[in-house]
């Protein structure tokens, strides 16, 4: 393998898509190796620097392979996890790893057996029975089989070579991009494939397979659901240890050379409920739970919990941290923790994404939550606020003022005093005022209000104007200088 180029400074999300083609290799009848021999020298370009770059460790791993590829990938899990890291999801489609009842040369290429082990923290398969070669299911994943799928590469002409065994990575790939038709250069596939393809359920493709990933972040990894009547429920391929609470059992582990630290979990929670992937607005001041499940076999790390503005956390744009902990050497189990986040310090109207951060000092990983947080003060602002230097009229024109609050504005109020006013206090408006009247000349230092439908009254105004009132007509005297003349 060839050293790989990535500039992970220059991007909003820390997503990388790395295809690995094996293809030069991989027929076993011409001398290939086995998938373990593969995996073998794999593993070390994830765990280590290319070309200066950062380890592809340090991020969330998501492996998914098809066929042979789906063995060649759950060797890859196994071998990460020997080095200590945290697999996030292995997906296997149509897995068929080499055994000796397939074609063999002299001698035989045996790959390793499909087994899912306890650092992969959620693993989803998706085979067919219907042709050779045929998947197979394996302990501790999330299980959807199909028969025959018709449509897809049956319709390629001429016909293509095992077209239901790789129907399964074009329904995939369907889950991915939702729009018709998916064409991924070889075949196709439309409304009438998603039809005959998914169920009720599975919404054409929405709510199954890629929305269990992490960049999707859209489906319930610990639902009790069984999408198939009589198949598995989703929360059979989530990892069974309690930090997960899934029902997915795991193969052991020798964790041999494990040296790295992990991050295997980050949920915000609001009142105790995790909030899920997508935009969520929160109530400035109000305290956020952020839960996290770590894991760091041979030594002790600190996690860092942090506030960004986009995705990606090489690239500079970080808000604000929210704490720091130093935790000791876990082994092979994974450990909790929950921290309370006073989010009183968030500007109002800005949007963030909150991230946790692992050391021990040597190697670091990272792990965004889902949710897209949009902070909102729960009182309203008064925007904009403006009066002339001078008036000559006891009721002074008010040129602007604008307000905004989360909900709505209520009710505007100008006063001189800079004391907040009660919300059920006399003078309050449905609308900004256009003026506001004085009883005598003088200068007036006026402060604009706003209030929203629960009571909130917004805070003093930063900078409240003057204004110099003067209704005196000016005197006009007639000077009369007498003229004598002599």
């Amino acid at each position: 393998m060839q050293p790989l180029e990535l500039d992970l400074t220059s991007k909003t999300t820390g997503g990388i898509l790395i295809v690995l083609d094996w293809s030069a290799v991989a027929d076993h009848l011409s001398g290939g190796p086995s998938i373990q021999d593969v995996a073998a020298v794999v593993v070390d370009k994830i765990v280590t620097g290319q070309n200066g770059e950062r380890p592809l460790a340090e991020l969330p791993i998501h492996l998914i392979g098809h066929s042979r590829g789906g063995g060649l990938v759950a060797e890859l899990a196994r071998l990460l996890g020997e080095r200590g890291v945290v697999v996030d999801q292995l997906t296997l489609l149509d897995p068929h790893p080499l055994t000796s009842a397939d074609p063999q040369p002299f001698p035989s290429v045996i790959d390793t057996p499909l087994a899912i082990y306890e650092n992969v923290v959620f693993a989803d398969n998706y085979w067919q029975n219907y042709e050779d070669p045929k998947g197979q299911s394996i302990s501790g994943a999330y299980h959807r089989l199909w028969g025959q799928m018709t449509g897809g590469y049956y319709d390629n002409t001429p016909a293509a070579a095992f077209p239901n065994h790789r129907n399964i990575y074009l329904m995939y790939q369907g889950t991915v991009n939702l729009n018709n038709p998916v064409d991924n250069g070889e075949a196709s596939m439309d409304a009438a494939e998603r039809l005959a393809w998914f169920n009720a359920y599975e919404n054409s493709g929405d709510d199954t397979g890629f929305t269990y990933s992490r960049l999707d972040g859209g489906g319930d990894r610990g639902s009790a659901a069984a999408p198939v009547g009589g198949g598995d429920q989703i929360r059979a391929g989530l990892n069974n240890d309690a930090a997960f609470g899934g029902g997915g059992a795991r193969s052991s582990l020798a964790w041999s050379a494990a040296v790295w630290p992990n991050l295997a979990q980050l949920d915000v929670l609001a009142n105790s409920v995790v909030l899920g992937a997508g935009a969520h607005p929160v109530t400035i001041g109000t305290i956020l739970q952020l839960h996290t499940v770590y894991l760091d076999y041979d030594s002790g790390s600190t996690v860092t919990l942090r506030v960004d503005a986009d995705r990606n956390p090489y690239n500079g744009n970080g808000v604000a941290d929210i704490s720091s902990q130093a935790f000791a050497v876990t082994g092979g189990t994974y450990a909790q923790n929950t921290v309370d986040w006073d989010t009183s310090a968030m500007a109002n109207g800005s949007t963030v994404y909150v991230y946790a951060q692992v050391t021990d000092g040597a190697r670091t990983r990272y792990l965004y939550a889902a949710p897209v947080l949009q902070f909102l003060s729960d009182v309203p602002t008064v925007t904009t606020f403006t009066v002339p230097a001078s008036s000559n009229s006891l009721n002074i024109p008010i040129t602007d003022f604008t307000a905004t609050d989360n909900v709505g504005v209520t009710g505007y109020l100008i006063t001189t005093s800079a004391t907040v006013p009660a919300a059920g206090a006399a003078g309050w408006t449905g609308a900004a005022p256009a003026t506001y009247a004085v009883a005598s000349d003088g200068a007036y230092t006026l402060y604009p209000w706003a209030k929203d439908a629960a009571g909130n009254v917004s805070a003093v105004f930063a900078s409240p104007p003057t204004v110099v009132v003067d209704t005196t007509t000016p005197t006009a005297y007639n000077l009369f200088l007498p003229l004598i003349l002599r």
